[in-house]
């Protein structure tokens, strides 16, 4: 995490939600600090997405989104944050893709820092432990948002500060954080919405669908998607078979149907003028494809949408 970009937001300058995000441009700070021994505790203020979220598997992850919405990759699933989300995690995480108003408030625990700061309350060891044991993104309420973020501000300008009794103070800020949190999302996570846990193939099967829907007239092979889509044709086409039931050769030639089947019906062009504009090498090869969907040529096809019409 040698290149995140992390703004240092002075307290006094925020006043709310809509303050924070448009303060977020005062002096770059270092990704870690000495504040805490054997970097038990990080706190970050991300900006420009380029950056993992956490590859540590032995800390525990609390990211709080302020503005704008991303993809983080996270295993098994790609999780769907935005503004107001809340993601309890460890380890493993990565920012796949976001918009460009996107930032965020990380915090990275060690563990065994946490149990010791929360030793006084071990009641809620075995909530925390189900919170961050799976990704877990939590909508959380509007009217708990503010707090929340301000907590979050707050611990990290105490990070950075460089005040006296600096640590003890952070340890307090994070009591508090952890203790909202668990009051927040007293949900389990098989209550969460499912829009929010999308399996990785699902995501990528719908990626690939809409980029079918954009280049069909010009990219026809599976592997060229497979490339836009930075995987193999094999996992692609696995995927496609596994989420849809069809193959992603299918996907393709279905859309492309479907479009000879608009021009077919809707138009007064030429069998020979709607292979051109297909991109067909020839009505020749236009006739062949369109007859194995159809079960009859464009020909017979137009003749009978016109006579259907005239009925």
């Amino acid at each position: 995490m040698q290149n995140n970009r992390v703004y240092r937001i002075p307290t006094s300058e925020i006043k709310d939600i809509t303050d924070l995000v448009s303060n977020q441009q005062t002096s770059l700070l270092p990704a870690t600090s000495s504040i805490l021994t054997n970097d038990s505790f990080t706190v970050e203020y991300l900006q420009d997405g380029k950056s993992s979220i956490t590859e540590d598997p032995e800390k525990y992850v609390l990211c709080m989104v302020v503005q704008g919405s991303a993809l983080i990759d996270g295993a098994d699933l790609w999780l769907d944050i935005s503004s107001g989300s809340l993601l309890c995690s460890s380890g493993g995480l990565y920012l796949k893709e976001w918009t460009d108003d996107f930032s965020c408030f990380v915090i990275h625990i060690k563990k065994d820092f946490l149990e010791e700061v929360l030793a006084f309350v071990p009641s809620i060891q075995d909530t925390i432990d189900s919170k961050f044991d799976q990704p877990f993104v939590f909508f959380v309420a509007e009217n708990v948002q503010k707090p929340i973020i301000r907590l979050f501000a707050d611990i990290y300008e105490e990070f950075y500060s460089g005040k006296f009794l600096r640590t003890s103070m952070l340890k307090v800020l994070l009591v508090e954080l952890v203790l909202k949190v668990v009051r927040a999302t007293q949900l389990t996570p098989a209550e969460v919405e499912v829009e929010h846990t999308t399996s990785r193939k699902e995501l990528l099967v719908k990626d690939f669908q809409q980029r079918v829907d954009k280049h069909f007239m010009t990219v026809r092979r599976v592997n060229q998607y497979a490339s836009m889509l930075f995987v193999s044709a094999k996992y692609l086409s696995e995927s496609v078979k596994e989420v849809l039931g069809v193959t992603a050769l299918q996907i393709i030639h279905d859309r492309l149907s479907k479009e000879a089947e608009y021009w077919l019906s809707q138009t007064t062009l030429s069998v020979k003028e709607i292979a051109f504009k297909l991109n067909f090498d020839n009505s020749s090869h236009f006739s062949r494809f369109f007859k194995r969907f159809a079960g009859i040529n464009p020909g017979q096809f137009q003749r009978r949408v016109q006579v259907a019409a005239l009925r």
